[in-house]
């Protein structure tokens, strides 16, 4: 599977929140912010907290954090709600607070023994969650809880993969068939940044200078043999391809088609990153820098006697 289209379907699982059919009145209690509802329900049956709904194996706290609904976690978690449930598909109330970049409901989670680790279906991490929606915050507070910079979904991509949004030279191709509510939510945020839609948001070379202080592997390969490198230049990153450079990412290292990230930027038309990247290739290989063995000496000559 692209690496693109394996993002995609994460931010799409993150940022829709909870769209399952609903089991049991309390998940339509929960869903409508019906607090006296719930607690009557819970105080006659208290078995219901961890009720999973037929469709998604979504349980009451997995409605309220996609919902946003903060007074409603807090209850049901004080009511000895699973924050480490996982649906059907493996994710849990933390990867949908992270997806929501709900800061507030993340801290209260973890506050509450959500595992920073846990892991969807497909291997996804909170850390990778946040770091490709793009939030700092999220980042720096994940890691300071433990989370690892180094791990991999279950196709070899790291949180520094993620980190470049929509990534891959045929990513809109991939995801144009893509329709709905569930689609709309789930915009780049590259796309976001082109319509001035949030002119605070921090530069994404950000979060690559987080992950790598705290030990993400630069060069790491996924199962396609695609590197940081590849998909911050594919996404437009220049910041971030400049500093992945700086941090000794290899410019020559090619995927399983043999393509190198000067190749994605290509196709992705993006001429300034190809330019940079084309350098510094050509630089590695005129010096021996990542990937190129050094340049070879003159043989000296044997001395001869007069």
């Amino acid at each position: 599977m692209r690496t693109s289209v394996r993002l995609f379907v994460v931010l799409l699982l993150a940022l829709t929140g909870t769209g399952a059919a609903l089991a049991a009145p309390i998940h339509a209690a929960v869903k409508a912010d019906n607090l006296a509802k719930v607690t009557a329900l819970l105080d006659k049956d208290p078995s219901l907290i961890n009720l999973k709904t037929t469709k998604d194996g979504e349980t009451p706290l997995h409605i309220a954090v996609g919902e946003g609904l903060a007074t409603m976690t807090a209850f049901l978690l004080s009511r000895q709600a699973d924050p480490n449930a996982a649906s059907n598909d493996g994710t849990t109330p933390l990867l949908l607070a992270v997806g929501n970049e709900d800061i507030d409901l993340v801290k209260l989670l973890l506050a509450k023994g959500a595992d920073v680790k846990r892991r969807d279906n497909d291997g996804a991490a909170a850390l990778e969650i946040a770091a490709a929606v793009g939030s700092l915050d999220l980042v720096n507070l994940l890691l300071a809880k433990g989370a690892d910079p180094r791990g991999k979904d279950k196709t070899g991509m790291t949180a520094l993969h993620y980190a470049a949004g929509d990534v891959g030279p045929d990513e809109e191709e991939e995801a144009a068939p893509a329709t709905g509510t569930a689609a709309a939510g789930a915009a780049s945020p590259a796309s976001a940044e082109e319509e001035g839609e949030d002119e605070d948001e921090v530069p994404r070379v950000e979060i690559y200078k987080a992950l790598i202080a705290k030990g993400a592997e630069v060069n790491a390969q996924d199962e396609d043999g695609v590197t940081p490198l590849h998909a911050a230049a594919a996404a437009g990153e220049q910041e971030a391809v400049v500093y992945l450079l700086a941090k000794g990412a290899d410019p020559n290292l090619k995927d399983k088609e043999g393509k190198t990230p000067y190749d994605w930027a290509t196709e992705a038309e993006e001429p300034e990153i190809a330019k940079l990247l084309k350098a510094k290739m050509k630089f590695d290989t005129l010096h021996g820098g990542p990937g190129s063995a050094a340049p070879a000496r003159p043989a000296r000559r044997p001395a001869t006697s007069r």
